[in-house]
């Protein structure tokens, strides 16, 4: 009788998230298939013997992905996955250590060239694109922490109970009752204190 995934040893793997924001200030991230079911997956791979594992992850994001830019120094977060191997059937236990990739350049020619798909995504298409439960939950997770290091309003102002809304844009993939009510607010405080609004958007 074969071992099952809790029995037999857990293997490590490093992946990357690659994002990067958008000249409308909305963050994109970037996911690819993988080669043998066409699942969407972001790139990862084995450790890279005399690498740490954030280079592993960032050279992953090179090779099937064709992406450079400035690797976190930190895990964002870990999944526990089964990878299925070659002959389609084994299987061994792994632990992706992800990190946060900012992507400052996309190259025209990469070593996986050709045997993916990639696609940039915000956020949300990108959880619902994503085949495993784990990845949802690592985006849905991220998501937020990357919209903190820019402000909801052209003033660098944020309002209580919708902080880290980029509410200067709403866009049908992501669109939410408390977008609007962001830019009301702004709209309000413009009126009462009898200047512009904090936000370009409108309604």
């Amino acid at each position: 009788m074969g071992a099952t995934s809790e029995q037999r040893p857990v293997r490590v793997q490093y992946g990357a998230l690659p994002y990067r924001v958008d000249k409308d200030r909305s963050l994109e991230i970037l996911l690819v298939t993988s080669r043998g079911r066409g699942r969407w997956i972001i790139p990862k791979g084995w450790p890279i013997k005399g690498m740490k594992p954030a280079k592993s992850a960032a050279r992953e994001a090179y090779e099937e992905a064709g992406v450079r830019g400035s690797i976190g120094g930190k895990a964002i977060g870990r999944i526990r996955h089964d990878k299925i191997l070659s002959d389609g059937e084994s299987f061994v236990p792994c632990e992706l250590v992800v990190y946060s990739l900012k992507v400052k350049r996309q190259l025209k020619k990469w070593p996986e060239a050709g045997q993916r798909e990639l696609r940039w995504l915000s956020s949300v298409q990108a959880e619902e694109l994503a085949d495993d439960e784990g990845l949802w939950n690592l985006i849905r997770d991220f998501a937020p922490k990357a919209d903190r290091k820019r402000p909801s309003c052209t003033t660098g102002e944020q309002h209580r109970g919708v902080q880290n809304v980029p509410h200067a844009k709403v866009r049908p993939d992501n669109f939410a009752p408390r977008y609007l009510s962001a830019c009301f607010l702004c709209f309000l405080r413009g009126i009462l204190g009898n200047k512009k609004p904090a936000c370009k958007g409108g309604f």
